[in-house]
């Protein structure tokens, strides 16, 4: 299933409100059709067994993370804790930042802004007109490059995420030319051998549920991170 950590999620963060975890690379965030175990119903048993209570705790998802992905994961220890961050990234005050290899030579750095469908059908995104889709923004810089033979080359860029669309990054970096590696679905030349996406949400930073203070939460980049 996942190739990092260990096939296991790690726990980054833990207080009374809230669990972030570093999701591995192929585990669904929550259940799904295959029947695979996932990252909620995980949380869910690390929370009951560390903290020694009878009964279900409760558990609430913020946000997703495409299951080919991994990286950090943020969870509601609470109600009161899933509505006011639930609230933050209504409001784009969560600020996430990824790292992902990309085919290519995108500029040094740069700003995308495009308008994005999803099909429900295909599961795919795609960029289409202003009046057709959602508006989707990300800012990137280019950090390094490296050779993947033949003549072709791979980026790794450091991308803040402005908004949150299905799909956003992969369809956004496919559109000009430069899609994922590993990512099929939208383009890339050939698979990853364990069939993820070179694709790592980062760090998010967001406001304390009390004090008001801001959280900022970094995850360690993979095992092995671009050697593929």
């Amino acid at each position: 299933m996942g190739c990092w950590p260990d096939d296991s999620p790690r726990v980054l963060w833990a207080d009374n409100h809230l669990l972030a975890l570093a999701k591995p690379f192929n585990m669904p965030v929550m259940g799904d059709e295959s029947g695979d175990a996932n990252l909620l119903d995980w949380g869910r048993a690390w929370l009951e067994r560390e903290g020694k209570k009878a009964g279900r705790a409760y558990i609430g998802l913020l946000h997703r993370l495409d299951r080919p992905a991994a990286g950090i994961v943020l969870l509601a220890r609470t109600s009161k804790a899933a509505a006011r961050l639930g609230g933050q990234f209504k409001r784009r005050t969560v600020h996430k930042e990824y790292r992902a290899w990309v085919e290519g030579l995108p500029p040094v750095e740069g700003r995308l802004e495009h308008f994005l469908l999803k099909d429900a059908e295909s599961r795919r995104t795609r960029v289409v007109g202003e009046h057709e889709g959602l508006e989707a923004r990300l800012g990137y810089e280019r950090l390094q490059v490296r050779q993947l033979g033949r003549g072709r080359v791979a980026s790794e860029v450091a991308i803040l995420l402005e908004t949150g669309r299905p799909h956003q990054i992969r369809a956004q970096f496919a559109h000009e030319g430069h899609p994922l590696l590993g990512d099929v679905k939208y383009g890339a030349g050939a698979a990853l051998p364990l069939g993820h996406l070179a694709l790592f949400a980062r760090a998010i930073r967001f406001a304390a549920v009390t004090g008001g203070h801001r959280l900022s939460l970094e995850a360690p980049l993979p095992r092995d991170w671009g050697q593929w």
